[in-house]
């Protein structure tokens, strides 16, 4: 059987935490996880907010036609006749939202706000377990400035964001 990570207690009482899993658990407690994710959030849904204004919202171009049409499509019980044709696990994730919420863009377009809010804290995450804890916070002031990964995580029917 496997080794417990953490030494065990005299008394019985669960292993101590290894010090990647108290890591881990002080990420819970650093503000900057909380503000990153905050301010992601707000830039994508006030986007959000004036796209749901413009005729294209509610209108899937191109590529978006192709991803809207093959996830609803499942969600009728129809399979994609070409099941590797563009990326096909993005049609099953739109599927499962039109089947949590309907046939509904702005439930596709909310998820993937939250999805590249999350992206924003990973890569705070990330900047900060390699470089150092002072670029953490400078790493989300160009992630969220960058009008290019704002605009990828806002339509639907696009790759999730990275």
């Amino acid at each position: 059987m496997g080794k417990s990570k953490g030494k065990k207690k005299k008394n019985g009482a669960a292993p101590e935490p290894t010090a990647q899993n108290r890591r881990h658990a002080g990420l819970l407690k650093d503000p900057w996880v909380y503000v990153i994710f905050a301010l992601a959030l707000a830039l994508r849904l006030a986007y959000l907010h004036y796209f749901a204004k413009t005729p294209f919202f509610n209108a899937p171009l191109i590529d978006a036609e192709m991803y809207d049409t093959r996830a609803w499509n499942m969600v009728g019980g129809a399979l994609p006749e070409k099941i590797f044709y563009q990326a096909p696990l993005y049609s099953v994730f739109l599927a499962i939202i039109y089947f949590l919420f309907g046939h509904n863009f702005a439930a596709a377009r909310i998820t993937q706000a939250v999805l590249g809010s999350v992206n924003c804290v990973l890569v705070y995450v990330l900047a900060k377990e390699i470089i150092g804890a002072g670029t953490g916070p400078a790493s989300q002031h160009t992630r969220n400035g960058d009008s290019t990964a704002n605009s990828n995580d806002s339509p639907p029917f696009t790759h999730v964001p990275v």
